[in-house]
């Protein structure tokens, strides 16, 4: 048995942009992967940033949004009570 509420959660904190004009893109989908299977998503907001709080561990993050490539950083880590920056670029 594990009492995930002692548990501090981790997150992850980015930007999506244009690769070629490097603005943001608003409403880009960003999902947290594990072992294939989506643990994490949201949205990015207005200025292209995002924020998914999870469970200490090791994720792949990828970003899509219509019209672009998806693009996808492996092995990402989480650890408790602190942020891994994850930022984008699509073209």
């Amino acid at each position: 048995y594990v009492d995930f509420s002692l548990v501090q959660l981790g997150r992850f904190v980015g930007i999506v942009i244009d690769f070629f004009t490097s603005l943001p893109i608003p409403n880009a989908n960003v999902d947290a992967i594990q072992a294939g299977n989506i643990i994490g998503s949201t949205l990015t907001d207005l200025t292209g940033n995002y924020i998914i709080n999870l469970l200490p561990g090791s994720y792949d993050v990828r970003a899509s949004a219509t019209g672009y490539n998806n693009q996808t950083w492996t092995n990402q880590p989480i650890f408790g009570g602190s942020n891994t920056t994850v930022n984008f670029a699509l073209a």
